[in-house]
């Protein structure tokens, strides 16, 4: 009888010391990453613009700088980026979120982390892209 009552303390012990040493998602630190990983404004999300393919944007991460190229007649009072982040991120304006750019030839996207940290990402429109190799499927 007297071992029992021993180990059973040592099991009920070893239980709690076991159960307390779990990590939830709240135990590690919060996410400092803050990027762009790529900027396109697609044909889809843009017809009404002009847009007929993708474009996407050349980025420097060391500048935090996006350049895109666009068609001369492309509507950019109107335009609707498409944004992929690192994980854990949010940009404003956001993916998707209508944008005018026909106030300068520059618009600034802030990128927060989840830490609160952030970047700040200036997107230069240019327009000289030219359609090459197209072909007339029909007239309305």
């Amino acid at each position: 009888m007297r071992r029992t009552i021993p180990l059973f303390f040592i099991a009920v012990l070893a239980v709690f010391v076991l159960s307390g040493c779990k990590k939830t998602i709240d135990d590690y630190p919060l996410s400092n990453l803050r990027a762009i990983a790529s900027f396109s404004i697609e044909s889809y999300h843009n017809t009404p613009s002009n847009i007929f393919t993708i474009h996407e944007g050349v980025i420097d991460e060391s500048k935090k700088t996006i350049k895109v190229d666009l068609p001369y007649d492309a509507d950019i009072a109107h335009l609707r980026p498409t944004i992929k982040l690192s994980p854990w991120s949010t940009v404003y304006p956001a993916s998707l979120q209508e944008v005018d750019f026909s106030q300068g030839d520059s618009l600034d996207y802030v990128v927060t982390a989840q830490s609160g940290k952030r970047a700040v990402y200036t997107v230069y429109i240019t327009r000289n892209f030219v359609y090459k190799d197209a072909e007339i499927y029909g007239v309305y």
